[in-house]
């Protein structure tokens, strides 16, 4: 490496570190923390079920780590293709006895998704929303199912919500940039998917740091 491409090596490294640690990573509570390491814990023990990998992928989409979330919910579909069915009939059951618990409503939400009845889940993360209102994830994730539904202005302004509640979450800005490609606006689309890299740069950070 000659000494040109070396300067510019290291300023590039120093641009990546003072991007980094200009913004704040999306964090976790200690009570969210302690659940997804329960949850790993039991994927670990029984590696051959779905029930453990689903609730490792709800601690995780509680707290806004998508992909991981995604991750687990893939592996799920693996161990057992009906499980969303299995997911909706028992969730149910459960909101009808329980319609408060918003826990369980979400979880409903994720398995009409998966059932591929998506309006139904919006309709469930519409519910979770009149029990937490500034429950930001609710926002993104029917953000989210809205924009496959190609309802993308909406998507927009779901997402522009929950950036307002919290502006630090990697996933709702990444959507975001879709939302806007989608629509042409490059420049926006642009900024929305740098910002969104460096939140999750952070969020890879603090889920190292706490074992999750």
């Amino acid at each position: 490496m000659n000494k040109k491409m070396f300067i510019l090596y290291v300023f590039m490294i120093f641009l990546i570190l003072i991007l980094i640690t200009s913004i704040q990573a999306a964090t976790i509570d200690q009570a969210g923390i302690n659940e997804i390491k329960q949850n790993i814990n039991w994927t670990k023990k029984d590696p051959k079920s779905p029930d453990a990998y689903f609730e490792l992928a709800m601690s995780y989409a509680f707290a806004g780590r998508v992909r991981k979330g995604w991750k687990n919910l893939e592996k799920v579909d693996k161990l057992d293709k009906s499980y969303a069915v299995k997911v909706v009939k028992k969730y149910s059951a459960i909101v009808q006895k329980e319609p408060y618990k918003w826990k369980n409503r979400f979880k409903l939400a994720f398995g009409y998704y998966f059932a591929k009845q998506k309006q139904n889940a919006i309709n469930e993360f519409d519910k979770i929303l009149k029990i937490k209102p500034k429950y930001l994830w609710a926002l993104g994730y029917k953000a989210l199912i809205l924009g496959e539904m190609g309802q993308t202005e909406q998507t927009i302004t779901l997402c522009k919500q929950a950036i307002a509640i919290d502006p630090d979450t990697a996933a709702i800005h990444f959507l975001l940039s879709e939302a806007y490609k989608k629509k042409g606006q490059k420049g926006a689309a642009l900024k929305e998917l740098m910002t969104s890299g460096k939140l999750e740069a952070q969020d890879m950070l603090f889920d190292q740091k706490n074992g999750i």
